[in-house]
């Protein structure tokens, strides 16, 4: 190549010209690139072309429209940091818009090529959420994982999405509750309309659904159960909508209720979200399955709001408060980052007789969305959101007479 007239700035000019065509074809698209090193006696820095042709790029056309990627990630890759002279480097640096693709399936590969080819005593489930954690740890948000691992994996593919903060475009499913059979029964739902339902376990006296999630990261959402007499807190571990287990959780202290779950340390793992009405105070506990693993106050409500679901409704990896008064049928987002308030919106006013039950991605933007009820005629409905703007909604179905909407 240097016969050839190899120069550095020759190698960023093609690059950097390749990167402005690309740009240009594709003017609302964002565009990844793979980067790889040029060694000596070519390059003395093996990774000046590509880190000159990104900062080049990304000067001319915004960081977030370029995406640097790897496409070797597995799970003997490196945690973050990376030695600083390791071909990782570049990668690392060129956060927050990075992306990877697997270096191979997981699934039903007798190499373990994943694995750096010695499966370790490791099954391919815990390959995959070890090439996850390793790729996470470096703030990647986009990986490409193969179609095999994806059919064949469900448990470790779940723990993906959570990790990679990846909204699931599945159905999203009511949960609802008889109170005087304490019967509860699942709705099937694709986007507002209604599939089909199953009857799911019956409570004990006392015992109220809070919310769902996966506690014990098997692929399939449990129930959140709180006895509002004694505080105790349980999970219901389901399969579909069969019980398989419970666990008792942590008892809350007097004046305290709990009142939804979700990630607020970016651990995967479902957390507690709690309130004490009398002072409006919110905390936060964080939880490893059923077992309490710490716990940080939240911010303070306002009078008349409650917490009506938690959400990452501006798409920082955050989750936050979404709040209801149901005197005067206005909604607020409240930003968070982790525990800590640093901004909040309004939402949309809802219309008279109908409250804010909930909140999930219904039509599998990405987003999540208002689920809302009206009580008198138990009608259901959908509020598509784009963060805290209304974006448009549909009626979704009727619920039987006796029942209640507890939860998306």
């Amino acid at each position: 190549m240097l016969a050839a007239g190899y120069t550095h700035q020759k190698m960023v000019d093609a690059g950097t010209q390749i990167m402005d065509a690309a740009m240009a074809a594709w003017p609302n698209q964002v565009i990844y690139l793979a980067i790889g090193r040029i060694d000596r006696p070519l390059e003395q820095d093996p990774d000046s072309v590509a880190r000159d042709v990104r900062d080049a790029t990304r000067s001319r056309w915004g960081v977030n429209r370029l995406v640097i990627g790897k496409e070797i990630i597995s799970n003997v890759m490196p945690f973050a940091p990376p030695d600083p002279t390791s071909a990782w480097e570049l990668f690392y640096e060129s956060g927050p818009a990075i992306a990877g693709q697997n270096l191979a399936a997981c699934y039903g590969d007798p190499h373990c090529l994943m694995n750096g080819g010695n499966c370790n005593g490791l099954t391919a489930d815990q390959i995959l959420r070890g090439t996850v954690d390793h790729f996470v740890s470096y703030g990647g948000k986009w990986l490409e994982i193969y179609d095999d691992d994806v059919t064949n994996l469900l448990s470790a593919i779940h723990y993906a999405h959570q990790q990679l903060f990846i909204s699931c475009p599945t159905p999203t499913d009511y949960v609802l509750y008889k109170g005087n059979t304490r019967q509860t029964a699942v709705w099937h739902m694709n986007n507002n309309v209604f599939l089909g339902g199953a009857y799911g376990p019956t409570l004990p006296a006392g015992w109220n659904v809070i919310d769902v999630a996966d506690f014990n990261r098997d692929g399939n959402n449990d129930y959140v159960l709180f006895n509002s007499s004694t505080r105790q807190t349980a999970l219901w571990y389901l399969s579909g909508v069969t019980l398989v287990g419970g666990a008792f959780g942590p008892t809350l202290p007097s004046g305290w209720a709990l009142v939804a779950t979700g990630d607020f340390n970016s651990d995967g793992k479902p957390d507690y979200v709690l309130y004490n009405a009398s002072t409006r105070q919110t905390a936060i506990w964080y939880m490893n399955n059923n077992v309490y693993a710490g716990g940080a106050f939240g911010p303070a409500l306002p009078a008349a709001w409650r917490i009506a679901g938690v959400a990452d409704f501006n798409r920082d990896g955050k989750t936050d408060y979404l709040l209801f008064n149901a005197s005067t049928h206005q909604t607020a987002i409240w930003y968070l980052s982790g525990v800590t308030f640093f901004r909040g919106v309004f939402g949309p006013t809802l219309p008279s007789a109908w409250a804010l039950v909930g909140v999930a991605d219904f039509n599998g933007d990405g987003k999540p969305d208002y689920l809302l009820y009206n009580a008198s005629t138990r009608q259901t409905a959908i509020w598509y959101m784009n963060n805290n703007v209304f974006a448009g909604g549909a009626f979704g179905p009727t619920l039987p007479a006796g029942w209640n909407l507890v939860a998306p």
